[in-house]
Parts: C-alpha cells; sequence; structure tokens
C-alpha cells in the first residue's frame, strides 16, 4: 500500500497557528524547499493573522529567492547576506532571539565593510584585514564578527556561489 503522495516542491502544509505568550502568535507549516527538503518553517507575530501573512511573506520571497536566480561570484555581498538571512530566518532551529541577534549584528558588523563589494571580492587577505581591525576592538565583538561573516561565506559555498578551498586558514 502506498503512503502519502509527496509534497510539491515549492507548496506547503497546513498552517497552524499558536499563541506562545499573551499577545505573540507563531505560525508554522512544513513547506518542500527548492532543494526538495520538507522543512518545518515558522513566523511570529502580535496577531494570529499577522503570523499566517508573515509566514506567508517569507515562504513567497524564500521562492523568488530560488527562482530569480541564483547569486554568483559577480553579486553583491549585499545581495549574498541578504539570501544567508532569509535562510537564516527560515530556520526553526534557531530562537527567535537568536536570529535577531544575528541580524543586527550583520548589519552593524559585516556589511559595513563589505557591503560594496561583489561575492568575488571578499578575498582572504580583506577578510584577514578585516578581522585584524576586528581584534583590536573588545574580544566578543571581533568574534561575533568573524562568526557571522564565517556563517554568510559558508552560506556561498554550500549554494555553490564560490569554491570550496582545500585547506582550512589559520586562525590566529
Amino acid at each position: 500500500m502506498a503512503g502519502r503522495p509527496r509534497t510539491p516542491i515549492g507548496t506547503l502544509g497546513d498552517i497552524a497557528v499558536r499563541e506562545v505568550l499573551p499577545g505573540k502568535f507563531i505560525a508554522t507549516t512544513r513547506f518542500r524547499d527548492w532543494d526538495g527538503q520538507a522543512r518545518q518553517v515558522s513566523a511570529t507575530a502580535g496577531s494570529r493573522a499577522g503570523a499566517r501573512s508573515e509566514l506567508k511573506l517569507r515562504l513567497v520571497e524564500r521562492q523568488q529567492q530560488a527562482a530569480d536566480g541564483a547569486l554568483s561570484a559577480e553579486s553583491s555581498f549585499r545581495e549574498l547576506a541578504d539570501a544567508w538571512r532569509q535562510d537564516m530566518l527560515m530556520s526553526a532551529d534557531l530562537s527567535d532571539g537568536t536570529k535577531g541577534t544575528y541580524e543586527r549584528e550583520l548589519r552593524t558588523l559585516v556589511l559595513p565593510t563589505f557591503e560594496h563589494f561583489t561575492v568575488r571580492e571578499v578575498t582572504v587577505s580583506r577578510v584577514e584585514r578585516f578581522l585584524q581591525v576586528q581584534r583590536a576592538k573588545p574580544y566578543p565583538r571581533a568574534k561575533h564578527s568573524r562568526t557571522i561573516l564565517s556563517m554568510v561565506m559558508g552560506f556561498a559555498v554550500r549554494r555553490e556561489i564560490i569554491a570550496r578551498t582545500r585547506r582550512r586558514a589559520h586562525r590566529g
């Protein structure tokens, strides 16, 4: 006997909305992503309808991003960062607080340095200079800068926007 038919790519299951705190609602659904993976996706808002709408908006943005195309090494770093941000926001593995922290750190620590470069122009020497400047600042700020930049560039490698290198750079 055959099981339930597979959800087509780009479609979602039923949306469940529940109140997690007074005045804070979370909407969740299973979504079959561009890569064929079914993922649980969630969004929060101040009302049931708002949470449902925010979830649908995230899914539409995600589909547009996958369809529009593909980022390349010639894309701006800002476009890469926005794609990473959207991917990170879709993660059911991260709390809303962590997502907010990552967004803020991307905006305040990493983008001011790299936003005017293409992905290809974010070279090892530029990253090294960036990290040297960050090391002169308080340790937590330097560590967070490196972490966020590493996550964004790791996203670029996983999406085959840039090539994976064979050797790991020495972290000092």
